[in-house]
């Protein structure tokens, strides 16, 4: 007989962000928590999957949802391949709802896993912010992801990032980030070897490369390369660091 036990923790937290001129958008960042932890039970073996999901649902401070937000907001869902609507479903219920499609998946996946061997039945997958930022142009939205399952040698981590032209409600990337970008480049690779060392210590095989993983501080951009981009997994994560007086006669979205 199979029984399947969810258990459910909700945590709001809401900051808010003013903009220096109130005739600009500003957006209000809620902190939405909802961790599942699933066990399935048979005769002979125990299934197990954590997933602690952290969401910052943007809202306008003055008119609630705008076609921004809820672009901001949508853009996160399609990270679940789950689209969402706020008019329709609340966030709780749509993420509750993917867990358990989830770990419907983690049973099939492990469906064939040796009984004796615990490591394989078991998963994890945790979602939490890392930074959240805005200015009179921009939003700027950070997570940091880890995730493990079904026996592997180790587990997975990276960033998400949402980064987007409050003004345009267009999402900013490096082929809209400056209009001379090779400029750019050249003070990343600088600054690069400057922070992390000489290139020649990393596999960067067709020469330095600027990551589409960044996002924007009070004061820097920061640019992430994910595990395996550059270096080994046992490197971990490589960053780089663009202080806003470096570039700001660059980039415009800086103030």
């Amino acid at each position: 007989m199979r029984q399947i036990k969810l258990w459910v923790a909700i945590a709001l937290i809401t900051t808010v962000f003013a903009c220096q001129n109130n005739k600009n958008t500003q957006l209000v960042f809620t902190t939405i928590s909802v961790t599942d932890s699933i066990q399935n039970y048979t005769d002979d073996t125990t299934l197990s999957y954590v997933i602690n999901i952290n969401f910052v649902e943007t809202s306008d401070r003055q008119s609630g949802s705008t076609p921004l937000t809820n672009r901001i907001n949508s853009d996160f869902f399609e990270l679940f391949d789950m689209p969402f609507d706020d008019s329709e479903q609340t966030v709780e219920n749509t993420l509750k709802s993917y867990m358990v499609l989830e770990f419907e998946r983690f049973i099939h996946d492990v469906a064939d896993a040796p009984t004796d061997c615990a490591a394989c039945r078991s998963a994890e997958f945790t979602l939490t912010p890392k930074n959240q930022y805005q200015n009179n142009q921009i939003s700027s939205l950070a997570y940091e992801w880890w995730q493990y399952s079904g026996g592997a040698a180790h587990g997975m981590y990276g960033m998400n990032v949402f980064n987007y032209d409050k003004n345009n409600e267009t999402v900013i990337d490096l082929y809209n980030l400056s209009t001379d970008m090779n400029k750019i480049t050249a003070i990343a690779e600088s600054k690069f070897i400057e922070q992390n060392g000489d290139l020649e210590n990393f596999t960067f095989t067709d020469g330095f490369y600027l990551p589409d993983t960044f996002y924007f501080t009070d004061d820097a951009i920061i640019f992430y390369y994910h595990p395996y981009d550059i270096a080994s997994y046992a490197d971990g994560a490589i960053t780089l660091t663009l202080k806003n007086s470096d570039v700001k006669h660059l980039i415009t979205y800086i103030e």
